[in-house]
């Protein structure tokens, strides 16, 4: 149980229960038919995003026409995706479409441009269990978040020595891994030459980050 955390890809669960990616994917396999998990692909999982300076051309107390018309395309565009809910008579405070816009905003707006959080970091405070998907992709048609790619640096001459102090790797990953990183490829990109996630791929480079030979710039 302690190992379905929300965090760890099927391959680190199956690690840390000592049992085959076979296995816990058949027992994974039955807690989604069931409904007790949901899976998440993980490269969205890792995804960063931030917002975007036209979040504020949204915000409630805009007063200017052509954002507050803005504003309410934006609106309609949500209850149209069934983000928002549509509008009815007698709506409470805080139960109409905008005050559900509103809510998303802050939501967009926690994405610190300063500190770029994964989405698995911002998964528990989606409004009303929103599906993070329909909402991240209406935040970047909207202009309101953008994704933040990340690339690890290692100076061109320090490559291959740096990738061949990493353990645990094969031959076939170290010349994997030195062409990624001699060509400037992002982290997705080795990610998916390597065949690992995001969070394996940081932990091997670590050691090499602390003892500042590797950095992660992102943009």
């Amino acid at each position: 149980k302690s190992c379905v955390d929300g965090r760890s890809c099927v391959p680190m669960i199956a690690e840390k229960c000592g049992m085959s990616v076979q296995h816990v994917q058949l027992v994974l396999a039955t807690l989604l038919r069931y409904q007790i998990v949901s899976m998440v692909d993980i490269f969205q999982f890792s995804n960063c995003y931030v917002p975007t300076e036209a979040i504020v051309n949204f915000a409630p107390h805009c007063t200017d026409p052509a954002k507050k018309r803005q504003r309410k395309e934006a609106v309609d565009l949500g209850v149209k995706w069934g983000l928002l809910p549509a509008s009815g008579p007698g709506e409470a405070a805080g139960s109409r479409p905008q005050d559900w816009f509103d809510r998303l905003i802050r939501w967009y707006g926690n994405m610190k441009s300063s500190s770029p959080l994964p989405v698995r970091d911002l998964l528990y405070d989606l409004p009303n269990s929103l599906d993070v998907k329909a909402v991240l992709q209406f935040g970047v048609i909207l202009g309101l978040v953008k994704r933040m790619h990340e690339w690890p640096l290692i100076p061109v001459a320090e490559v291959e020595r740096v990738v061949k102090e990493i353990p645990s790797l094969s031959a076939q990953q170290v010349e994997v891994l030195t062409h990624c990183l001699q060509t400037r490829q992002c982290m997705d990109a080795v990610c998916v030459a390597l065949r690992c996630s995001r969070a394996q791929l940081l932990a091997m480079l670590q050691p090499h980050m602390d003892s500042r030979k590797c950095f992660i710039i992102s943009k």
